[in-house]
């Protein structure tokens, strides 16, 4: 078995041997996946036997539908910084190099991925979400 499996604070001696996880066995909190180090799965159990909840993040980025990810792209957050500022989609474009279709392409995307209506809202939701910050 390959260390790489399981991550690099494993060895392959460590990842061979299985472990049991008593609270898990009796029905508390906490989801892993069949490469889980048993290091990993230890520290797991240990947050289950405290009443916590533990997610192996493979489970995790199944209960959210999707890995976590930054809702805009780098581009986008560019284009959301510069509308913020109050520019024109021609001084977007300019600043940005881009075309001004693009940039209304990227707005739409913006809009869409922010649930926003227009300009205001986007960027409002942008300060919200911590993507931009108003000075």
């Amino acid at each position: 078995m390959s260390t790489r499996a399981y991550g690099s604070s494993c060895s392959p001696a460590t990842a061979a041997r299985p472990t049991y996880c008593g609270p898990w066995r009796r029905g508390r909190g906490g989801t892993s996946s069949r490469r889980t180090c048993p290091r990993n799965c230890s520290a797991r159990c240990g947050a289950a036997a405290a009443g916590g909840l533990a997610l192996a993040p493979e489970a995790a980025a199944s209960v959210l539908g999707r890995a976590a990810e930054p809702p805009l792209s780098e581009r986008e957050v560019d284009v959301v910084r510069l509308l913020a500022q109050g520019h024109s989609n021609r001084a977007i474009a300019a600043a940005l190099f881009l075309a001004e279709a693009t940039v209304k392409t990227h707005l739409v995307r913006i809009y869409r991925k922010l649930g926003a209506e227009n300009r205001a809202a986007a960027v409002k939701e942008a300060v919200r979400l911590g993507l931009i910050g108003l000075v």
